[in-house]
């Protein structure tokens, strides 16, 4: 019986979901695979050709046959024979191939579109001739169906997925627009609190090394990197248990006896889950650690934001203050009469960033043990707002920087008439003296999120 594959499946494959790393990836892998060194990728404008000085080919039928996979004792990679073939089809209309092995040249072209019209795949059979060339593949993808990508992202994606390889002295090569580049494998950014082991899951080899990334160093790419022989797997959060992973990263190499997806880009290993159990058992500490500071890092952002609203609430209403004065009318005067004993000094116009700006009101917390708001050093002219207050808990969490720029100048308010009543009077007797002075401050602000309502959680 005839088992050729519907000409759908072609179409199927051509309109897959597939990306220009993830193409490449495939067609590095059987490079390196066959014991590459080099690989060579140069891009035209139609045209798109990827040699190696690996060992080459004898059997081309494999190379072309959906399904077949001739594998060898150096082959770490290659398991299901689709990579080349999901690639080829995906990329270009045709494919030109030209393989050295031991002193003999084979070239073999295969028209994909062809193909989709045919009744049976069959193709010429691939021509064969000695030659003193060395060996090494040659495919040349003509007709390119897609848009060239992005050429830097390319080549950082290129040193990030074969990172292994490269960092083993492989060679990858990218050509285009008369530009040469040689891709460069992406180091991690310097650690500490580092967590290194070797270690078994069930009879499959695990090695791991991860840590939290030092203050001040980008974290490219946070979580765990899972590493298969030449090349990335993928980057995920498997092992953090739930923890914040965007002050952690390191690498996983797992061994040949870990199943990996169709593509190389997914661990789909039944044992995931017990190998998420053994690095978190390993890692629990640091990623407490790593989730502490991330915490702070998110609460240093949002409370810059609410320094910054201050700075521009409290700038406003001491210039309408100053516009007001000499004057027994109109609505500036009258509602920040009762500012004008406020040391001018400390809320002078100016950078928006509060916390480096001389002379400036800061914003700090404190975890209180109780339900104020928060308190105010006139002194340092330091507005302290409290951690453990349940209003305040639901804007750090619902990130509103306006609510909590709000909050702190009804602190600061408050405090500043409290010390100029100089018990004079009963303060809660006099809250609208209070009401007056917040109203001001308030009608200038212009919110810079969209968060200017208390959150309902």
């Amino acid at each position: 019986m005839n088992i050729t594959p519907d000409p759908r499946y072609l179409t199927a494959l051509v309109n897959q979901n597939l990306s220009w790393r993830e193409a490449l990836g495939e067609l590095m892998d059987n490079s390196f695979d066959a014991r590459a060194t080099r690989v060579e990728i140069d891009f035209a404008s139609k045209t798109l050709t990827v040699r190696d000085d690996g060992d080459g080919s004898e059997d081309v039928a494999a190379m072309l046959t959906l399904g077949s996979h001739a594998g060898t004792a150096h082959t770490k990679l290659g398991r299901f024979g689709v990579g080349l073939k999901d690639a080829a089809v995906w990329l270009a209309s045709s494919l030109d191939i030209s393989t050295v092995r031991m002193g003999q040249l084979r070239v073999c072209k295969i028209d994909w579109d062809l193909l989709l019209r045919a009744a049976t795949w069959d193709v010429p059979d691939p021509v064969m001739e000695p030659t003193q060339s060395v060996n090494g593949t040659t495919l040349t993808f003509r007709g390119v169906r897609r848009a060239h990508p992005p050429f830097e992202s390319l080549i950082d994606a290129l040193g990030f997925t074969f990172m292994p390889a490269l960092r083993s002295g492989k060679q990858i090569v990218v050509r285009h627009g008369g530009r040469q580049t040689v891709c460069k494998p992406y180091e991690l950014p310097p650690l500490e609190s580092i967590v290194e082991d070797v270690f078994d899951v069930r009879g499959k080899s695990v090695r791991l090394r991860a840590g939290i990334v030092k203050s001040g160093s980008k974290n490219q790419h946070p979580g765990f990197i899972f590493v298969h022989a030449f090349r990335v797997i993928e980057e995920s959060s498997l092992g953090a248990n739930g923890y914040s992973t965007s002050q952690v990263t390191g690498i996983v190499e797992l061994d040949r006896k870990w199943d990996l997806g169709k593509n190389k880009s997914k661990l789909t290993d039944v044992d995931a889950e017990a190998l998420g159990e053994a690095i978190y058992a390993r890692c629990r500490e640091m990623l407490e650690k790593a989730s502490q500071r991330a915490r702070n890092i998110e609460l240093d952002n949002l409370t810059g934001k609410a320094q910054a609203l201050i700075s521009d609430a409290l700038s406003d209403v001491i210039a309408r203050e100053r516009r007001g004065r000499g004057t027994s009318k109109g609505t500036a005067a009258a509602t920040a009469s009762n500012l004008r004993r406020i040391n001018v000094g400390m809320i002078q116009p100016g950078p928006r960033d509060l916390k480096h700006r001389s002379g400036g009101v800061s914003l700090d917390w404190n975890a209180y043990g109780d339900e104020r708001l928060g308190e105010v050093d006139l002194t340092s002219r330091r507005i302290t707002l409290n951690l453990d207050h349940p209003a305040l808990d639901r804007m750090r969490q619902s990130d509103n920087p306006d609510g909590i720029a709000a909050l702190a100048l009804t602190v600061f308010c408050v405090q500043v008439f409290e010390r100029e009543a100089q018990g004079k009077f009963a303060f809660a007797r006099n809250h609208s003296d209070v009401m007056a002075a917040l109203g001001p401050m308030l009608a200038g602000w212009k919110p810079q999120s969209q968060h200017a309502k208390l959150s309902s959680r």
